[in-house]
């Protein structure tokens, strides 16, 4: 797939989609995947028809500083190998040692935990979600693209914050090409479940 620019209407559009399909998967476990598609089209029916004044709105209610970063990149999108992202540091309360490699990495040491818990325990809401995500990964895949920014945007400034903080070497993340932004449990469902790589909405200033 060649890199196509995209409209940053589009992917707060996706985010927001993303955001109301989980809240909804959250209170309903075990929708199949007729009441999935149903559900998923009825959101992004509205959303298409939503102006982006007012998605800037939901997002800004929820992340103002998400939305600044939505609204002075440019986006394209194209696939991007899961080596060349980083998630966002301590993504849904995990163990930093979790999260501070590239995604194959930190998939690597998730599927270790859920196999023989040791000394970085998944939080019970992460595992739930990341269990449903893993019976529905052929369906979600090809409709939630991950939503990428520059690599050092997001975990660069964890790492400032890590020496600012005098912590130990292991809270340092390393330097991916791109950062994750948004789609983080799921890019770690693609991984588990042989994906090397997906759609991506990549922004770029």
């Amino acid at each position: 797939m060649k890199k196509t620019q995209i409209s940053s209407k589009f992917v707060k559009m996706h985010f927001l989609l993303a955001d109301a399909m989980r809240d909804t998967c959250r209170m309903h476990r075990f929708l199949g995947q007729e009441e999935l598609q149903q559900t998923y089209e009825r959101y992004l029916d509205a959303f298409l028809e939503t102006n982006e004044s007012q998605l800037d709105i939901e997002i800004g209610k929820k992340d103002k500083v998400r939305l600044r970063r939505y609204n002075e990149h440019d986006w394209y999108e194209k696939q991007i190998e899961f080596g060349y992202i980083g998630n966002c540091p301590e993504m849904k309360g995990l163990d930093i040692r979790l999260t501070n490699g590239n995604l194959i990495e930190n998939a690597r040491k998730i599927r270790l935990e859920l196999i023989n818990p040791k000394n970085t325990p998944l939080p019970n809401e992460f595992k739930t979600q990341l269990q449903d995500m893993l019976t529905q990964t052929k369906w979600i895949f090809p409709r939630f693209p991950l939503i990428l920014l520059p690599g050092n945007t997001i975990r660069g400034e964890h790492n400032k914050w890590a020496r600012h903080e005098k912590k130990p070497d292991f809270w340092m993340c390393s330097r991916t090409k791109y950062d994750l932004d948004a789609g983080n449990s799921r890019s770690i469902s693609y991984t588990l479940n042989g994906y090397y790589r997906a759609n991506c909405f990549v922004g770029k200033k």
